[in-house]
């Protein structure tokens, strides 16, 4: 039963924190022209994942009280603290040892990760637990300071405009803010059970309302920053993939959608076509990964019942007015009641 727990918690770090990472570094590359070892990104990405779970290790070490109120089960009871501390200095060293093997720099932006890390769920300090401090520092360890450490490595490599790397943080933050309100209000029951003081249990209907907000605001920093590649790398390959992320912007905007997923979409096809045309075609096995199938999958899907059937549908009306017959006052056949 741990096991799965432990996996189901892996599989879903992979799926969207690494993924994301992944592909934010990708995008980076492929837009400023970075010739990366591939080695150097399976290193940093290797170290990524490491970290990520030694944080989720950590986390949970200290939330056995809590998690044990809420009826909650954690994995980490299983463990004696030699266990437990031996599993972290492991995730974490093998993870600070990549990194430092990258780039010297990035180690103390890593060693600050770690810090936040402590500083949000050790009973000394317990920021978790401080309202809207605890958001920012949550957004900080889980998204800002793992891009600040991405945008550290991918320095070395060729010059980043510093305006691009102020927004791209900026909008990591927003991010991160808006995952951890989510995941708050999911677990709002089971923090009220614990006595567990979160900005979601504190605030009520308020958490509800800012996270649309935060939604929107992301959209909108995302969109700008897309507007500024659009800027300073002009293209046709750009100018369509904006004007398809500002139409979507559109229509969803009052539905307050996510609106980086989609830009993750539309910008692997882009991704694709650009290492397939510099034929770094080692770089597409981290691009055809389950959650870009997924979507493709569920694109296919809209096409055919959104767009297909629709069209088909409307062409063989007219089709059939033009012949004399009014497919909705004689359809072809009735309904059964």
């Amino acid at each position: 039963m741990e096991f799965q727990i432990w996996m189901k918690r892996l599989h879903s770090f992979s799926r969207y924190n690494l993924l994301l990472y992944a592909h934010f570094c990708l995008v980076i590359c492929a837009l400023f022209k970075l010739s990366l070892p591939f080695l150097t990104i399976v290193i940093l990405f290797s170290a990524y994942l490491l970290i990520g779970v030694g944080g989720y290790l950590f986390n949970d070490w200290y939330d056995q009280s809590s998690d044990e109120k809420a009826g909650k089960l954690n994995i980490t009871t299983t463990l004696s603290a030699n266990q437990f501390y031996l599993l972290l200095l492991l995730f974490w060293g093998f993870g600070l040892f990549f990194i430092f093997q990258i780039s010297l720099v990035a180690s103390y932006v890593l060693i600050l990760q770690f810090l936040l890390i402590i500083a949000y769920s050790h009973p000394t300090i317990r920021l978790k637990e401080k309202g809207i401090v605890g958001l920012l520092v949550d957004s900080l360890y889980g998204h800002v300071v793992p891009v600040l450490m991405l945008l550290v490595v991918l320095s070395d490599f060729g010059q980043l405009p510093l305006f691009f790397k102020f927004c791209f943080l900026i909008l990591n933050l927003f991010i991160g803010i808006r995952d951890i309100l989510i995941h708050q209000l999911e677990d709002k029951q089971n923090d009220l059970k614990a006595g567990v003081k979160t900005f979601a249990t504190e605030q009520g209907e308020k958490a509800q309302k800012l996270i649309k907000q935060v939604v929107l605001v992301t959209n909108y920093l995302l969109l700008f920053l897309v507007y500024y590649v659009l800027y300073i790398q002009f293209n046709v390959y750009s100018l369509i993939f904006t004007s398809l992320l500002t139409a979507i912007f559109i229509q969803q905007y009052k539905k307050h959608k996510q609106l980086e997923r989609v830009c993750v979409f539309l910008s692997t096809w882009l991704l694709i076509g650009y290492f397939v045309k510099s034929e770094q075609f080692v770089f597409l096995l981290l691009i055809f990964h389950p959650y870009f199938i997924e979507l493709t999958s569920r694109l296919i899907k809209i096409i055919y019942f959104d767009f297909f059937k629709l069209y088909v549908n409307v062409g063989l009306y007219y089709l059939f007015l033009v012949f004399g017959r009014d497919l909705k006052k004689k359809p072809l056949y009735e309904k059964k009641k």
